[in-house]
């Protein structure tokens, strides 16, 4: 019985690594040296079109948060959730779930907090599709 190979359901924004890890992608400019998350076609500081996609990392700096207790209709994942913002090493935030937050945790602004993935689905292949998320330190 083979293992099930986890697929990233962003894949502009998220690689799944062979062993399990994962890592945040997005483009640097080569000119101004901004980066950005995700693709996109044109530097927002400078215009520049010299980008290059880099590894943004797996894990930044808790900058804010927020805790929403009333989700869009088509949400099914937990309600209330902390939707929180990290900073990347690279300057970059990512704002997204926390995935092991309880109703009623504080969490700390400055801390350090994981990138981990969460399954959503199976694509056509049978394959978890995943996307990522924020893990808090315990």
């Amino acid at each position: 019985m083979s293992a099930t190979i986890a697929v990233s359901a962003l894949p502009d924004r998220l690689r799944v690594n062979v062993d399990g890890s994962a890592v945040l992608l997005g483009v640097r400019c080569a000119d101004c040296g901004t980066s950005f998350f995700g693709a996109v076609d044109h530097c927002r500081r400078c215009t520049s079109d010299n980008l290059d996609l880099v590894e943004l990392g797996s894990g930044g700096e808790l900058y804010s948060y927020t805790v929403v207790y009333r989700a869009v209709a088509d949400w099914t994942g937990p309600e209330p959730y902390a939707l929180a913002e990290v900073v990347l090493p690279s300057g970059v935030a990512v704002t997204t779930r926390v995935a092991n937050w309880q109703e009623g945790a504080e969490l700390q602004i400055g801390s350090h907090f994981d990138l981990v993935t969460e399954t959503i689905g199976e694509d056509e292949q049978g394959q978890e599709q995943v996307v990522y998320v924020w893990r808090r330190p315990e």
